[in-house]
């Protein structure tokens, strides 16, 4: 499991290293791409949806149920993702 200052460190580099690219991102951790300009969400093998974090979060679908899920999982823990986390 990594840990959220390894994460930090790991997008900072992707940051660096795909500016000015496409870059495709394979990802399970959502805060692993809720900076990206375009998200595309699957579910068995089928596009459901696609757009921004902020446009995925505001559709309250798919994507937005597996963020909720994942801040439920910062919320006992001493990790910083909770600031992106809706407040409950």
């Amino acid at each position: 499991m990594l840990d959220s200052l390894s994460e930090e460190a790991i997008l900072r580099s992707l940051d660096r290293i795909t500016a000015d690219r496409t870059t495709i991102i394979v990802a399970h951790r959502l805060s692993t791409i809720q900076h990206a300009d375009e998200i595309v969400v699957l579910a068995a093998g089928n596009v459901v949806e696609r757009g921004n974090h902020a446009s995925l979060l505001a559709r309250d679908g798919t994507f937005a149920a597996m963020w909720r899920a994942q801040c439920v999982s910062w919320q006992g823990r001493n990790d910083p993702r909770r600031g992106s986390c809706p407040a409950r």
